[in-house]
């Protein structure tokens, strides 16, 4: 796949919202920076003079999960530095999954 089709995907995908609390504790663990110039809206972290949503790295990520601002059964994944909320599992693909373990 492409950069430019997984772009276009993610665009179309619903994004992971965030609220207040977690909006801290991120700053609280270091993953927005005391200098980042960031803001909440509509539960999306944006940069504020650029206009852009914040992009996110793996190691943001997975430190994410490790304080508990996202949860071990929540769906989500990240593509190019955006945090994606999946679709749930569907029947065919749970049985196929329960037969293989």
């Amino acid at each position: 796949m492409s950069i430019q089709v997984a772009n276009q995907i993610s665009q179309e995908l619903e994004p992971r919202r965030f609220n207040v609390a977690e909006y801290r504790k991120m700053a609280e663990a270091g993953i927005l920076k005391n200098d980042e110039q960031v803001e909440l809206l509509n539960g999306e972290i944006w940069e504020k003079y650029l206009g852009t949503r914040r992009r996110f790295t793996v190691s943001e990520y997975y430190k994410m999960a490790e304080v508990g601002i996202l949860k071990d059964d929540e769906r989500v994944e990240l593509i190019h530095g955006k945090i994606i909320k999946m679709s749930p599992i569907g029947n065919p693909h749970k049985a196929c999954v329960d037969r293989l373990h």
